[in-house]
């Protein structure tokens, strides 16, 4: 069950920073394929965070697996954080972004993100907000999956 971060007891709850992804991006972090998150700001956060799905599918990329929007997908660890300038052609690649908006991305300013160490974790709806933010549930609650070769997601 969530609580409100103001209700966090160390003896009873679990605390997560989280990340809201969206599909198919979140997919494609849980299998070790998209690498390298864009944001519009730098973050100085390291170790390990929630991926959880926004309830929005990126725009010009289809996805019909409803049952995977607005859930909790993997653990990840946040390792590093540059300037998307900064990047080499094959860590832009990490993106998973299609040319032109890596490009766009470019021109803004944006930040990589850099992300690895992927573990599935079993789905729950989470209510997702923008950065990183930070999630309180049972102890326990937020379980890996057993086998994480388990969930092939296409």
């Amino acid at each position: 069950m969530q609580h409100e971060i103001n209700k966090y007891n160390e003896d009873l709850h679990d605390k997560f920073n989280a990340l809201s992804v969206k599909q198919p991006f979140a997919d494609m972090i849980s299998k070790g394929i998209k690498k390298i998150e864009v944001r519009s700001r730098a973050t100085k956060h390291r170790g390990n965070i929630l991926i959880v799905s926004s309830k929005k599918v990126f725009d010009g990329y289809e996805y019909n697996e409803e049952d995977r929007i607005g859930v909790s997908i993997c653990r990840v660890e946040l390792y590093d954080c540059k300037p998307l300038k900064e990047c080499s052609e094959e860590e832009l690649a990490l993106t998973c972004l299609k040319r032109d908006e890596w490009i766009k991305a470019l021109k803004s300013g944006h930040y990589a993100w850099f992300l690895k160490n992927p573990i599935p974790v079993i789905e729950f709806p989470v209510k997702g907000q923008l950065g990183i933010f930070s999630l309180v549930y049972d102890k326990d609650f937020i379980l890996d999956y057993p086998n994480s070769s388990f969930r092939n997601v296409k």
